[in-house]
């Protein structure tokens, strides 16, 4: 899958958690996760996250099948959000948006536009992981059972029962699929977790990027609408 990131993980468990390898059914429904997301089409996403010293808080959609996001940045002591779009590829923001939601269809006009790197960047490095929790098919959950996947707890978010997942670091078999995020220092740590329906939809994801800053949580939900970026100059 274009755009999929592959560097190591921390395999560290926090203090006082008990993890074990997946179950068979658990490396099935893990396999399942990019595949929904995939089905869906376009869910929402929402998160915050330091960027060289900087607070972005995100609210935007992804559009999984296109390998698109569109949404709002919320900037420090502003009183609004400035819009953002992204590809694999690059990242563009927009004249300020009023309060709420990112316009739909987004403006076609007045966007600057930058590469995506997300080496360079904690903000572009969520994003760059957003766009690769999308597949056209089920990974293969006979190699993500060899991988050094993890079963941590059970859990629930906004109501909804989970099982709590930490993902295969960047050793795992060819084909195992479930990408890890990339690393921002010289150790490369990073960690991903994934809270999954028992239908394998993806309501959170935790990624923990190196330089020892906090995780970044990101909350997932169903989205009824249509994002169209073509336009976009």
């Amino acid at each position: 899958m274009a755009g999929m990131l592959l560097l190591a993980l921390a395999l560290t468990a926090c203090a006082g958690e008990t993890t074990r390898p997946l179950t068979t059914a658990e490396s099935e429904l893990l396999a399942l996760t990019r595949f929904r997301n995939f089905d869906a089409g376009v869910r929402s996403v929402s998160f915050a996250v330091t960027d060289a010293g900087t607070r972005y808080e995100v609210d935007a959609w992804v559009d999984f099948p296109a390998g698109t996001g569109y949404g709002t940045v919320q900037l420090p002591d502003a009183e609004e959000s400035a819009l953002l779009a992204w590809t694999s590829q690059g990242v563009a923001t927009a004249a300020t948006a009023a309060a709420g939601p990112a316009p739909l269809p987004p403006p076609t006009q007045g966007w600057t536009s930058s590469e995506l790197l997300p080496g360079q960047s904690r903000l572009h490095a969520v994003l760059a992981v957003l766009l690769t929790l999308g597949n056209d098919r089920p990974d293969n959950a006979v190699l993500l059972a060899q991988t050094d996947a993890q079963w941590l707890r059970e859990d629930t978010v906004t109501g909804t029962d989970v099982t709590v997942f930490r993902g295969p670091s960047s050793d795992a078999p060819a084909g195992a699929g479930i990408p890890a995020p990339p690393g921002l220092d010289e150790s490369g740590a990073a960690e991903v977790r994934y809270w999954v329906a028992e239908d394998g939809l993806l309501h959170r994801l935790e990624v923990t990027l190196g330089g020892g800053q906090d995780a970044v949580v990101i909350d997932l939900d169903n989205a009824d609408v249509t994002v169209d970026l073509s336009q976009l100059q």
